[in-house]
């Protein structure tokens, strides 16, 4: 009688270790399956990032303003910042421009009041203009000091 319950426990046993091989494979299975599928349709599929992009006009007013802010502060006189920041405004004009935006731009520099400071009237004024989604204008200061 012993040996029928030591036979009924060996194979309770290894049946259960069937039942447990074969979950795993059928758990890799359907990882694989799922990974695959995903995989085949992530070209059908995109995610809507337009809505932050609409007002993408004012991030580059700001990166322009940031720029010819780092150049007139590190520029020590102003005949080098003239030849700087023309060549500064021709090279964000490509860029932009390769984006689908029109930037015009026009600015005036006085050196004789290159080293002015607030409330004397600023030696750089920058008037600008960005158009593509909408259209930004706008009339910046800068003081070298």
């Amino acid at each position: 009688m012993s040996a029928k319950i030591y036979y009924g426990a060996r194979q309770s046993f290894i049946m259960s270790r069937r039942k447990a091989q074969m979950f795993i494979v059928t758990a890799v299975f359907l990882t694989s399956m799922l990974f695959f599928l995903q995989q085949a349709l992530v070209t059908y599929s995109t995610i809507d990032n337009t809505r932050p992009f609409l007002t993408k006009e004012v991030y580059i007013l700001k990166g322009m303003k940031d720029g010819i802010e780092r150049t007139i502060k590190q520029t020590p006189d102003c005949i080098q910042f003239q030849e700087n920041v023309e060549e500064y405004l021709s090279d964000l004009k490509d860029d932009v421009s390769a984006e689908g935006y029109v930037l015009s731009t026009n600015f005036d520099l006085d050196c004789n009041i290159w080293n002015n400071a607030p409330p004397d009237p600023p030696p750089f004024t920058l008037s600008i203009r960005l158009s593509k989604t909408y259209d930004a204008t706008g009339k910046l200061s800068f003081y070298h000091s």
